[in-house]
């Protein structure tokens, strides 16, 4: 039950936490009307400086810590009942304290927006274009090197195929509402209001098989998870299994376990795309299934909130702010692919979903599954020190074998001179002998667009964004030169910039490449791609999936999209295309990268009766990882790259913070960085830690910001958050003196470039 104020001098002022990035909660006093009625967890409206905020209450005092005549009063109370519970509190509480962000920044990370505006509405704002696509070039596409804002949203537009809500176009394109109506008075689109559908799934097909008998080892895991199930005891597993072991198997039946005892389940998947897969097979065993993710617009996200809260909803399927979800009863948090770096949250706070669940199953007496076949090197540490008891699926189901691995040298392919030297001979010879068959096949390249770069052969020219550090990707289809970092576009130039030389050459590779020349190769196979170009609407992935199952697709190119999660039993033969490119990052998780995606990718392999084989195709076959991969041996791996972490004392064998600095003017930001390294050095002695920097970062600028960094590593969590607390207000973005320069923290980061 919640704590209300009670009609008493001693609880007439709140504590108040707003999203802002403030050492504490505020204090404001209780209007009289509002005495007895406030509760911890409810949403109002505050004064603060010169406007007003809406923060959260979460506690009361006797009385503030300044003169009570000089607090203000609470304004409004926005919502009937409390918008936050007890345990979500304590939850993102804890989040505060350990990522370095405020109570408010935690519990605004917490509500989806159509939760935290005071009113969502049924109905939702879509842009439709009002000629055929060809019409709307010729009209509307101009010519000029630089687009405006109004191209962008046409390009845009034409490559959806269809109608989009306008929140998500505006939120794609960093834009505001002015290009829009622009277009709309042009008579290029329609902005049409469309009642939404609170089920985005309501008409997703839902395949009903009957459970599978589990094999012995499944049916130990299941039994050692519906243990801790049953006696609503916290514990942690971690699901240890190979690709198509049957992992999901154990969870639907363990969640068959909480529903039963009446309580609900949380899981969380790595890859917004794979959620209408992922969400029939819970439909086809449970009657009320939620869904979380950030492609559902305001109102049903909204909606399916107030499920939860309700009860209504039994099984919460979502990305990672599905932690968040207000479950009344939790008895069970799956966290699947847990060893994706998309569990971690990329602005503040910069939470990781995986640890989040690990803590509130702490805190709701829920057992936690992390399932993965190339489990993050933290999360096996745990189950080897026994933090985390470990389960494990050595086999896939019915004993099918796992897919051969062939590595392809490149380097020696690059020599000869026949034949595409971007697909070797072997992946080639496969696809036509699948494709002979009816087969399937699936091509991973971790890079979208058609060319990685547009350079001058004569004086080395790169044609590099006007905003970032980094080269323009050619996307071929929207004939656009664009930046992967910013969304900055232009044309592709037709001479150089700088010796005017007309010889320009595009080269790299990208998905869009890879699909062309698959096309070429191969005139009559029903080609697709899966990556966030082309995957912009539900109906182009259901197409591609409902394509796979019916066989009307023949190959399937695409980036991380493809390397988790898709079950297709006539897919035979994988492709992966540069897999060792990770390997070239500077970040020490760069072994590791490469063998999860390896092996990721090689797991959508002879799924079926029919088996498959894959082929890797690098530049450095002899690296440990690319050897491990190929012979599908991770515990291998992990000794070997573990040593390798213990040697220099990084994660799981010490702990690691980030600070970001950034400012328009290098100066100011290497000013912030050196200050900032400064403050942190006499803390991080008397911890025992280490302060690394400051140094440019390895994209030195984003967006026309220039970046530097300071790494601190410590021997545990406790000695890092010492040495962070010696400059706990600077870490908040408060450098006095320093005009324009943001500070980013990031605790426990997934990528240091």
């Amino acid at each position: 039950m919640p704590t209300t104020a009670a009609d008493s001098p001693l609880h007439r002022f709140a504590e108040i936490a707003l999203p802002l990035p403030l050492p504490r909660p505020l204090h404001y006093r209780i209007p009289e009307g509002m005495v007895g009625r406030l509760a911890i967890g409810d949403r109002v409206l505050v004064p603060f400086r010169r406007g007003q905020e809406i923060g959260y209450c979460v506690g009361f005092v006797p009385f503030p810590e300044v003169d009570p005549a000089k607090v203000k009063e609470v304004a409004r109370r926005l919502d009937e009942a409390p918008i936050v519970g007890e345990k979500l509190l304590a939850l993102t509480r804890w989040i505060a304290e350990y990522y370095g962000c405020s109570w408010g920044e935690g519990i605004e990370a917490a509500l989806p927006a159509g939760v935290r505006k005071v009113a969502a509405r049924r109905t939702v704002s879509y842009l439709r274009l009002l000629l055929p696509p060809e019409e709307t070039r010729t009209r509307f596409l101009s010519d000029v090197d630089v687009k405006p804002p109004t191209e962008r949203v046409i390009r845009y537009l034409l490559e959806a195929g269809e109608a989009v809500p306008l929140a998500d176009a505006m939120g794609r394109l960093a834009l505001s509402i002015s290009p829009f109506r622009t277009l709309a008075k042009r008579g290029a689109l329609a902005i049409e209001r469309r009642k939404v559908e609170s089920d985005p799934y309501r008409d997703a097909p839902i395949p009903h098989h009957p459970p599978p008998v589990l094999n012995a080892e499944q049916a130990a895991a299941l039994a050692a998870i519906g243990a801790a199930v049953d006696s609503a005891a916290f514990k942690v597993f971690l699901l240890f299994g190979v690709t198509g072991s049957g992992k999901t198997e154990v969870y639907l039946q363990a969640i068959g376990r909480v529903v039963a005892r009446g309580a609900q389940a949380i899981v969380l998947v790595p890859e917004i795309a794979l959620t209408p897969q992922t969400v029939g097979r819970f439909r086809a065993r449970f009657e009320r299934v939620a869904v979380l993710h950030s492609h559902l617009t305001e109102v049903q996200r909204g909606d399916e909130w107030r499920r939860i809260q309700s009860g209504e909803a039994q099984v919460i399927v979502g990305a990672r702010s599905a932690i968040f979800a207000p479950c009344r009863r939790l008895g069970l948090i799956v966290v699947d692919e847990e060893h994706e770096p998309s569990f971690k949250q990329g602005n503040t706070p910069r939470y990781h979903a995986r640890d989040v669940a690990v803590v509130r199953g702490k805190l709701e007496s829920a057992a936690v599954i992390l399932g993965s076949a190339t489990p993050a090197l933290e999360s096996w540490h745990n189950a080897q020190t026994g933090k985390y008891a470990l389960l494990s699926l050595p086999r896939r189901v019915e004993d099918r074998p796992l897919p051969p691995v062939e590595v392809a040298d490149m380097t020696c392919e690059h020599r000869g001179a026949v034949g595409t030297p971007f697909l070797s001979h072997r992946l080639e010879a496969y696809a036509r002998q699948a494709m002979a068959a009816g087969e399937q096949a699936i091509f991973f390249l971790n890079r979208r667009g058609h060319a990685t770069v547009i350079t001058c052969p004569k004086c080395n020219y790169a044609h590099r964004c006007a905003r970032c550090s980094v080269a323009l990707v050619f996307h071929k289809r929207a004939h656009i030169a664009l930046c992967h970092q910013c969304g900055w576009e232009t044309r592709p130039p037709t001479v150089c910039p700088e010796c005017k030389g007309t010889n320009l050459q595009y080269l790299g590779l990208g998905t869009e490449r890879i699909e062309e020349t698959l096309k070429q190769l191969f005139g009559d196979a029903a080609v697709e791609r899966m990556d966030s170009d082309s995957m912009r609407t539900r109906s182009a992935y259901d197409r591609v999936l409902g394509g796979l199952l019916t066989g009307d697709v023949d190959f399937v190119v695409g980036t991380q999209m493809v390397a988790k999660g898709l079950d297709f039993p006539n897919v035979t033969v994988v492709g992966v295309i540069a897999g060792d490119a990770a390997l070239f990052h500077e970040d020490f998780r760069a072994a590791e990268r490469t063998f999860q995606l390896i092996t990721q990718v090689a797991g959508r392999a002879g799924r079926g009766e029919k088996g498959g084989r894959v082929v890797v195709q690098v530049m450095n076959p002899q690296h440990f990882s690319i050897r491990r991969a190929v012979a599908h041996d991770y515990e291998g791996f992990a000794t070997e790259e573990l040593a390798h972490r213990r040697e220099f004392g990084y994660p799981p064998y010490g702990r690691l913070a980030r600070v970001l600095v950034q400012a328009k003017v290098e100066a100011a930001a290497q000013a912030g960085a050196e200050r900032l390294a400064a403050l942190l050095r006499g803390p991080a002695a008397a911890a025992k830690a280490e302060v690394l920097g400051p140094a440019p970062c390895s994209i030195a600028v984003i967006k026309g910001r220039a970046r530097w960094h300071v790494l601190v590593k410590a021997a545990n969590a406790a000695a890092l958050a010492a040495v962070l607390a010696g400059a706990r207000a600077e870490l908040r973005g408060e450098l006095k003196g320093l005009r324009g320069v943001e500070v980013a923290l990031d605790v426990d980061p997934v990528s240091i470039l």
